[in-house]
């Protein structure tokens, strides 16, 4: 569907609604007087009506290439409305109503496409034609519906209509927009539904942090702001603020891999009379196969071709993988966070991509990194930078707002020298290793997400 058709289905949307809330009017409602300050239910359809009117005449001026009317601004306008509109018959109101609704249609089909979606109102945030025929045809009027049903407290139906018009408004062509999102929020809260709110509000910050500012000092989200939900938001979007991307070493990270690893050598090379225990391992964790293999060989005086060990090795290793491989205990937590997060999360590992694919299809892990690179066939291993930077070039973001996650010291140096901040989590295989240039060292994946948290109190922190 076109652009034009979907503004045609939100005006629609709006006005069949503001048709059915005067059909269900009881008879105290239909007949009751406004003020000025409290607006009656004639009152309210007759001042969308103006507004639609209003909204085109600019836009009949805009597709004419004729001077903008001038009118007044919002208060005065309003006011205006309710002066002139006040006296009138409920038949003289609706009539209004659907001379205003086929006006601002007409213009709205009248436009062309490269018209609508061209920023030329008087609107100080340059927002398109189309933007501003939604607000005033659609946004506006629900808005004021839903007022009306929450003050009658009928909360569901005026929770019904928001929710609707918005998932009307998401599937424009033109990407969702956080005010979207935000306007949900403000109703959500305003009625009392705080898990709503906070979904709603996380949804618009993802795509404007600074709409979680903004929430700072909106009344309707007043009751929000005392939930200890809103308060974790506010850190998560200051974290979002300062870092876009956590890189994840696999082996000793993702997964308890190296037992596994030790094994699958030990296998390949028994029959050489090789045998490696933990401690010969210690030194290579970090390393490519190719280099530890290049080594054993060296020391060990094998003369086999280490193409050939290699690919024994990886024979080896996804067997005994796909039998006993587990994710690292508080993974999937930490990963739905960062995703709830809208973080980018990426995957730099000396492993063959062979070996980390299979790893995360293994653990129902392969959909959820947008970049997975491995150090194998680069021109550098760690602690070589490369692996690292080229991750954070394929995520799309500056190494210096991306944050690594590493076992071995070989990892962590390679972080350093990406300007890269590093949170290490060593294991007996690694524990001996130099870790002093990490950000903080962790004992497991649920402290790496506390130490992630804590990098909200150094927004200058530099790798």
């Amino acid at each position: 569907m076109n652009l034009k058709a979907r503004l045609v289905e939100l005006l629609e949307y709006a006005y069949t609604q503001e048709q059915l809330l005067v059909q269900n009017l009881s008879d105290e409602e239909r007949l009751a007087q406004g003020t000025a300050t409290q607006w009656s239910a004639k009152d309210m359809i007759a001042h969308i009506a103006a507004w639609k009117d209003r909204a085109a005449q600019i836009l009949a001026a805009v597709i004419s290439g004729t001077p903008v009317p001038d009118f007044d601004g919002p208060d005065q306008f309003n006011a205006q409305v309710f002066e002139q509109h006040h006296s009138l018959t409920w038949s003289e109101v609706l009539d209004l109503s659907s001379q205003a609704y086929l006006f601002l249609r007409e213009q709205m089909e009248t436009a062309s496409e490269d018209r609508l979606t061209t920023p030329e109102l008087p609107e100080p945030d340059s927002k398109p034609v189309w933007w501003w025929v939604v607000g005033t045809g659609c946004s506006h009027p629900i808005g004021h519906l839903t007022e009306f049903y929450v003050e009658r407290g009928d909360i569901p139906l005026a929770t019904r209509i928001q929710e609707e018009a918005a998932n009307l408004l998401l599937q424009l062509d033109r990407g969702p927009d956080w005010r979207v999102h935000y306007g949900l929020a403000g109703h959500y809260a305003s009625t009392g539904q705080m898990d709503k709110a906070i979904e709603a509000l996380r949804k618009a910050s993802r795509l404007n942090p600074e709409s979680v500012e903004h929430s700072k000092g909106d009344q309707r989200l007043a009751s929000l702001r005392e939930q200890p939900e809103y308060r974790r938001l506010c850190r998560e979007v200051e974290l979002l603020g300062t870092f876009e991307a956590v890189i994840f070493d696999m082996d000793g990270v993702i997964v308890d891999s190296e037992p596994l690893q030790l094994q699958s050598y030990n296998q390949i090379l028994r029959p050489y009379g090789v045998h490696l225990s933990e401690d010969d391992f210690m030194r290579f964790v970090g390393s490519t196969q190719i280099e530890i293999l290049t080594a054993i060989k060296k020391e060990s005086g094998i003369s086999e071709d280490t193409h050939k060990l290699i690919q024994r090795k990886k024979e080896a290793y996804l067997a005994l993988a796909e039998a006993k491989m587990e994710a690292m205990p508080g993974l999937y937590e930490l990963i739905d966070w960062l995703e709830g997060l809208g973080m980018r999360i990426g995957l730099a590992s000396s492993s063959p991509i062979e070996d980390i694919q299979a790893i995360l299809g293994y653990i129902d892990l392969a959909d959820h990194f947008a970049a997975v690179m491995s150090s194998v066939g680069l021109a550098h291993g760690k602690p070589h930078p490369e692996v690292f930077l080229l991750t954070a070039q394929e995520l799309g973001v500056d190494p210096r707002r991306c944050v690594v996650l590493e076992d071995s010291g070989r990892g962590v140096e390679a972080a350093k020298r990406a300007s890269m901040v590093c949170i290490a989590m060593p294991n007996r295989f690694t524990e001996h290793q130099d870790f002093s240039s990490a950000y903080s060292i962790e004992g497991d994946l649920f402290e790496v997400k506390a130490a992630l948290e804590d990098l909200l109190q150094s927004p200058n922190l530099t790798a």
